[in-house]
């Protein structure tokens, strides 16, 4: 692999992972130096209560505080805005990620804005019910952006500051933060690449991941699917309501009254109520139709608080030196 001279930002989010910060930090060191990578390493400890703090200060490298937990996407977004360098790679620290991938990704930099690597490789642990959340929320993705999404959430991955400071003010603060910039890049047309990689088993510890974070993430996607792409979900519930209505008409010819003279009388009640749900169908289709104009004029006037979001998030971490 040729040396590459453009310095990079790593940025590694942490919460209560003294036994492996260490080990990963020393880890990414390597690799990039071997890669001939000049870098910054920087850890944000995220109100952290076991000893992850000292460990990371131990290593020499930038590390800034949470005064308490205020989550992955804040940890995030600490490293972003505090990055010294264009170029930006997260990368977790339970040590599941190849670090070895890392130039690789650096590397794609050059010529895409973001480059997730997606644990598509050959080696790659996932437990069944993480699994399984997974494809649903990866579905819904492609649903909204019309792209194939390999991984939506992936922990390992580069992009610009310029691209994410641009989309702090769509950035939560929670697990989900990696699958709403993945969202928002592709519905808005930037260039994504996935890259696959392996993932591994957790070294230590326990993940911080819940089973509830599995609907945090649902109703996000549906956020961010009514900010980019309203229409998609407008047509979903034009297409219930139509299912809706063919189903009560199916009812009505199912219970046909028939008289003495062959003619036959539907319910009143069935047959309005029919009705009403073929016009809510096709109301709702024309309002998916005319929706577009309203989502980039939104996306706009959210886009552009960005600076103010930047300079309100600073006030929430302290950079600490030995």
């Amino acid at each position: 692999m040729p040396v590459m001279t453009s310095h990079v930002s790593i940025i590694i989010p942490v919460y209560n992972e003294e036994a492996v910060i260490k080990t990963v930090i020393n880890e990414v060191r390597a690799v990039l130096s071997g890669a001939g990578v000049p870098c910054e390493i920087i850890v944000v400890d995220d109100g952290s209560t076991d000893d992850s703090l000292n460990a990371a200060l131990a290593c020499n490298v930038r590390v800034f505080k949470h005064k308490r937990n205020c989550g992955y996407g804040a940890a995030l977004k600490t490293g972003i805005i505090s990055a010294r360098h264009e170029r930006i790679i997260i990368l977790d620290s339970d040590g599941t990620y190849p670090v070895d991938k890392i130039p690789e990704i650096i590397a794609h930099l050059d010529s895409v804005d973001m480059a997730v690597g997606a644990r598509t490789g050959e080696n790659v642990h996932i437990p069944f019910l993480n699994g399984a959340a997974k494809w649903i929320l990866i579905a819904i993705g492609q649903y909204i952006t019309g792209r194939k999404i390999p991984d939506l959430n992936s922990g390992l991955r580069g992009f610009h500051k310029k691209e994410a400071l641009h989309f702090l003010p769509l950035l939560p603060d929670g697990f989900s933060l990696t699958s709403s910039i993945t969202v928002a890049m592709l519905s808005l047309g930037y260039n994504v690449e996935f890259i696959p990689i392996n993932y591994y088993p957790r070294r230590k510890g326990k993940s911080k991941i819940r089973a509830r974070n599995f609907f945090s993430f649902l109703i996000l996607l549906i956020r961010l699917c009514i900010l980019f792409n309203i229409r998609k979900l407008l047509y979903i519930f034009a297409l219930l309501f139509l299912i809706a209505g063919g189903g009560v008409s199916a009812y009505n010819l199912a219970h046909i009254e028939y008289h003495a003279l062959d003619v036959c009388v539907l319910n009143d009640l069935f047959a309005r109520e029919a009705l009403i749900f073929y016009l809510l169908s096709v109301i709702l289709y024309v309002q998916g139709v005319v929706a577009g104009w309203f989502n980039i004029r939104l996306c706009t006037f959210k886009l552009k608080q960005g600076e103010c979001i930047k300079q309100r998030l600073k006030s929430r971490f302290t950079e600490i030196t030995i």
